[in-house]
């Protein structure tokens, strides 16, 4: 009997999941993703993780930053980079941010994003370090 009980269990286990629509952070939905990305967006909080599950606090410093279709990008915190694509894989999408006139020395980021939320995942932290946005209107 607890042979026949463990299937179904697992069967309500797998079909009860819901992956959230509105967050798009694989490859698939590129244009859906540039669309989203595109306008002014000021931070509201971070996390640097020391080896522990990170935790997310308010932004100290205030930094906007903006997106345009075109490829252009500023942030004001930071007039080095001025240029930004997105690159999708089956698995992730990342943020690519180069600086002015280059293609190489870049800044990547793994990127989450919804309408009005965007997460911004440093590739470059060991440990995890991010910043998240909230939309300007």
């Amino acid at each position: 009997m607890k042979y026949l009980l463990l299937p179904v269990f697992l069967l309500i286990c797998i079909t009860a999941c819901k992956k959230d629509n509105d967050t798009i952070t694989d490859g698939a939905s590129l244009p859906k993703q540039l669309n989203y990305l595109t306008g002014r967006w000021k931070s509201y909080a971070s996390y640097y993780s020391y080896g522990a599950e990170p935790v997310w606090k308010p932004t100290e410093n205030i930094t906007y930053v903006t997106f345009s279709a075109n490829g252009e990008y500023t942030n004001s915190s930071n007039s080095t980079y001025d240029h930004f694509e997105l690159r999708a894989t089956d698995v992730d999408t990342t943020l690519r941010i180069y600086k002015e006139g280059q293609q190489s020395d870049t800044a990547v980021f793994l990127i989450s994003i919804n309408e009005n939320t965007l997460v911004l995942a440093n590739r470059m932290c060991i440990e995890g370090c991010g910043d998240k946005y909230v939309r300007e209107h």
